[in-house]
């Protein structure tokens, strides 16, 4: 029963990852932040949010790799998605 659980979150991670995430060499996020933002995107959606810890493995189990420095641990590979900025609005009488 525990293991049929763990493969659902396990799929679970995978949506939120392909909804929230970027994956990149280069990124890099903190385990607090994905799991702050997993938290959040779990809720609305309706759904149940997993502990870190089964997080941890279904991030292990896609491939993601660990890092860790003296300040935080955190994910290679991966980042939260940032939507592109908007152009800033002009203001009244600017040339546009």
């Amino acid at each position: 029963m525990a293991r049929l659980r763990e493969c659902r979150f396990a799929g679970h991670a995978a949506q939120f990852v392909e909804a929230k995430c970027e994956k990149g060499e280069t990124y890099r996020v903190s385990r607090g932040d994905l799991y702050q933002a997993y938290a959040e995107w779990a809720k609305a959606t309706g759904e149940h949010a997993m502990s870190d810890r089964v997080l941890v493995s279904a991030m292990v189990e896609r491939g993601y790799k660990e890092y860790r420095t003296s300040r935080e641990r955190g994910w290679k590979g991966v980042r939260l998605f940032r939507p592109p900025e908007e152009p800033a609005e002009q203001s009244e009488g600017e040339d546009k």
